[in-house]
């Protein structure tokens, strides 16, 4: 029997963390661009609203792609809507950016530490009755050797929130794989954006059972038809089979 969930893990999409999580078949995990609490608020509320949870845990790191978008955009006035499309960019200023505006910082990695703090705190405001747990610095992912195969360029894996590892979701090398997870291909379209702007160039979907094949087959088809994702990467996007997909529906 399945044991009861109890726990969230908040982490970035950073192939980096996968060795930060906890696999114990009770914490459940959550992934998008820097743990950003706005963009997978409503993920969170359902996990917390269907399960006793206890305990969320932030796994923001140092080092974070996501933190140097936000520097770009604040300290350097770079612009991305040539590249994502002005309504896409302006998701991802309404759910990423605009939280730093008016927060002082020098460096991306004072950026990272200020994320790790406000990211709690966001937490902690919304689930009071929930301990949130972080450690005193961003997670150290600079200091991970295990770093793939060596290629340039790397996948990105969307799935549901699960409490499986990523050996197990995704085979190969998982050191070469971006993960994002969140129940609601809708919200992590900004996140999807954000991953192309640092260089992603493939995009996998992953059904983990039969019973989710047919949301992620539609959420694959959502992607293919979105304007922001340039045609040459929808051409590049599969659907994998994990756990024993029966093969009359592949």
């Amino acid at each position: 029997m399945r044991e009861a969930i109890d726990a969230i893990e908040l982490g970035c999409m950073d192939r980096r963390e996968h060795g930060f999580f906890k696999f114990d078949g009770k914490t459940i995990h959550v992934r998008n661009a820097g743990a950003n609490f706005e963009a997978v608020k409503g993920t969170l509320r359902a996990i917390v609203n269907s399960n006793n949870i206890k305990e969320i845990r932030l796994l923001a790191h140092a080092d974070c792609g996501a933190m140097k978008l936000v520097n770009s955009v604040l300290k350097e006035k770079k612009e991305f809507s040539d590249k994502v499309g002005s309504g896409l960019m302006e998701k991802i200023n309404e759910v990423l950016i605009d939280q730093f505006r008016g927060i002082r910082f020098d460096s991306v990695e004072e950026l990272c530490r200020k994320n790790n703090e406000l990211q709690a705190e966001k937490l902690r405001a919304a689930f009071p009755g929930i301990t949130i747990t972080r450690g005193d610095e961003p997670v150290d992912v600079q200091k991970v050797t295990d770093t793939g195969s060596g290629h340039e360029h790397h996948s990105l894996y969307i799935l549901k929130p699960s409490t499986k590892t990523y050996a197990g979701m995704i085979g190969g090398n998982q050191f070469d794989a971006y993960v994002l997870q969140a129940m609601s291909i809708e919200e992590l379209k900004p996140d999807i954006a954000i991953a192309l702007l640092l260089g992603q160039r493939s995009i996998t979907l992953v059904a983990q059972s039969a019973e989710e094949f047919m949301t992620v087959r539609n959420d694959m088809n959502s992607l293919k038809v979105s304007p922001n994702i340039p045609s040459g990467l929808k051409e590049t996007m599969t659907m994998v089979k994990v756990y024993k997909l029966p093969s009359k529906i592949m």
